[in-house]
């Protein structure tokens, strides 16, 4: 998902799709882009289960492909020293939930602020906890400088950013063999005994 929306085109033709469905030369003119490389994004998009394209007779002429949002999606990458995290996730779109009830431009407005303003303080708390969790795992880590070879701390910064990973997972994401990820817990089990139990 990340190598499809790196592209800047491809984001700028999902940021107007995201406003209402489009067609083709609607983006072209709108993004100011080729009508060529327009096809070619929305080609990838469409592939990879972003947009799906609607024919619509047109008054004008042929008929012509309207394209809209398939799915929604968010990203979330935490990076600090020992933590790695990325996570998305992902629905398909439906149709939208919110009852038109008339409410005027600046109510709604006001609703959005507010939601806004709750997703900012979360993102804050967030934040604390993400700062939290990484000085937790320097500490532990700075605890057992020295002690542990190159595959153990593998092993270790794995099984620490993923806790409720078991053994066959680790090995998994690590590309390991299980019988290896195995010996390596224990030594590092050992190397954790003698060091906090001193």
């Amino acid at each position: 998902m990340l190598s499809v929306i790196e592209n800047p085109t491809r984001r700028r033709i999902l940021q107007a799709i995201s406003m209402e469905p489009h067609y083709t030369l609607q983006l072209s003119k709108e993004l100011g882009i080729s009508q060529q490389a327009i096809m070619k994004n929305i080609s990838i998009l469409e592939r990879n289960g972003f947009v799906e394209g609607h024919k619509e007779e047109s008054s004008i002429g042929p008929e012509r492909t309207l394209y809209s949002l398939t799915r929604t999606f968010s990203i979330r990458m935490d990076m600090q020293n020992g933590q790695f995290i990325s996570e998305m996730w992902t629905t398909s779109t439906g149709p939208c939930a919110v009852q038109r009830d008339g409410k005027a431009l600046e109510e709604i407005r006001g609703e959005i602020s507010r939601i806004d303003l709750e997703l900012e303080t979360l993102e804050r708390d967030r934040l604390g906890l993400v700062a939290r969790r990484g000085d937790l795992m320097r500490s532990f880590m700075m605890g057992l400088d020295g002690q542990l070879d190159y595959l153990q701390r593998c092993v270790l910064y794995e099984s620490l950013n993923h806790p409720n990973n078991d053994v066959t997972e680790i090995s998994r994401d690590l590309n390991m063999n299980e019988a290896a990820t195995r010996e390596a817990i224990e030594g590092i089990k050992d190397k954790c005994r003698r060091v906090y139990d001193e």
